[in-house]
């Protein structure tokens, strides 16, 4: 029989071993050999030159308690949502390193159950993955994606409370001292520009995934982080759809961007998909000033 990953202390043993945290070394140094404009990275070299007092170091900065640097702040353009983005990026000493080890013994965990088209962030699961999907489902099956559903969780790293998060966390993991370095690494904020934040949140947003998919009003779906896309035969239940997302981002402190959509993806012309377009955002004001 397995082991059951994330009981008792096993699991926080399995962080601070060795192994782990010279991978996490390994990791971190493998994409950061090079500041910008080609200059060597000297933290790099540095830890890399002495990489066996390093993963001593790691080892006591975790078991004594880490607490993070401030982060450095930072403006970048990011290609696939086509928008420019805070970024805060943690320091590489020792905040990125302790990120890696964490990640790298909570992987297995946060990866099951995950959905199958749960994209972005995660090796070998980019847009391209998403994309083809997409391009499959429409060309073999049409009356599946008559109608299409696509929306984006508004401001979603600002949003993401840090005990959102934690109530997740204690779901997965029952060892105590890796909660604590969880708590450690947020309680200031999900961070965009943290390795650690892609994975949290794509853990908060499992059972978003599992209730669109047991919701019996999509035939496809998948999420890019926080965008979602599904479709449907029936534009009736992608607009229930709608309601039970909004309905579980309310209960999780989170709230779906105003300009959702729902629309047909063959047929209508575009005039017709605008008037659409239009009568959804006509009956969200329309929600959103009711009295009740």
């Amino acid at each position: 029989m397995p082991k059951r990953v994330g009981r008792k202390d096993e699991l926080f043993q399995q962080l601070i071993s060795d192994e782990n945290l010279t991978l996490a070394i390994d990791e971190v140094n493998r994409t950061h050999h090079w500041r910008t404009h080609h200059r060597p990275n000297g933290c790099t070299a540095w830890v890399e030159e002495t990489k066996a007092e390093r993963v001593k170091e790691l080892r006591s900065i975790i078991v004594n308690g880490f607490e993070q640097k401030p982060p450095k702040h930072s403006r970048r353009w990011d290609a696939s949502a086509q928008k420019w983005r805070e970024v805060n990026e943690p320091a590489q000493w020792p905040d990125q390193y302790v990120h890696h080890a964490l990640i790298q013994v909570l992987q297995p965990v946060l990866m099951r159950g995950m959905d199958p088209y749960c994209c972005g962030s995660i090796r070998g699961r980019g847009p391209h993955r998403a994309r083809q999907a997409i391009e499959r489902w429409m060309e073999k099956d049409p009356k599946g994606t008559k109608y299409e559903f696509s929306g984006d969780i508004y401001h979603f790293y600002a949003s993401l409370k840090p005990r959102v998060v934690m109530a997740r966390m204690r779901q997965l993991i029952k060892d105590r001292l890796v909660l604590d370095l969880i708590w450690r690494v947020i309680k200031d904020g999900v961070m965009i520009g943290a390795y650690t934040s892609q994975w949290f949140a794509n853990a908060v947003l499992q059972p978003l995934d599992q209730l669109i998919r047991q919701s019996g009003c999509v035939k496809h779906y998948e999420r890019y982080m926080d965008n979602l896309t599904a479709f449907g035969s029936n534009r009736r239940k992608l607009k229930k759809l709608k309601s039970l997302i909004s309905h579980w981002l309310e209960e999780h402190e989170l709230q779906l961007k105003g300009d959702w959509q729902i629309f047909p993806t063959v047929g209508p012309t575009e005039g017709r998909r605008r008037t659409m377009m239009k009568e959804e955002q006509h009956e969200q004001e329309t929600c959103v000033l009711s009295p009740d």
